[in-house]
């Protein structure tokens, strides 16, 4: 599940921990965590997967990283450090689980 993924990543955020972190991401990038980030709480408030016209939308408006149908975003409303944040993660399946391909902080309606 994508939301299993996503724990993964928030706990490793949590303890510092940069290999796991490092390996979250589709492909697996260079990530610097000089330290644990004091994640206290997190919860997806939406959870949507991406359909033919939800990529072709996707693709269309220039981003790096393509869509594909069954994809998933995740927002997420975390609290670090007392402060209340909304974040997106993109998610896609692989032969080895899932993982986040792309990931933005935005501030909705707190």
């Amino acid at each position: 599940m994508p939301e299993r993924a996503l724990e993964t990543y928030i706990d490793a955020l949590r303890r510092g921990d940069v290999l796991t972190v490092t390996e979250s991401f589709n492909p697996a990038s260079s990530f610097y965590l000089p330290w644990a980030i004091p994640i206290e709480s997190y919860r997806v408030v939406r959870r949507s997967v991406f359909d033919s016209a939800r990529v072709k939308d996707w693709n269309s408006d220039g981003r790096p990283v393509k869509a594909r149908e069954g994809d998933v975003e995740l927002q997420v409303h975390q609290t670090i450090a007392g402060k209340a944040e909304m974040y997106s993660y993109w998610l896609r399946l692989r032969e080895d689980g899932w993982r986040i391909y792309s990931h933005s902080a935005w501030n909705g309606d707190l």
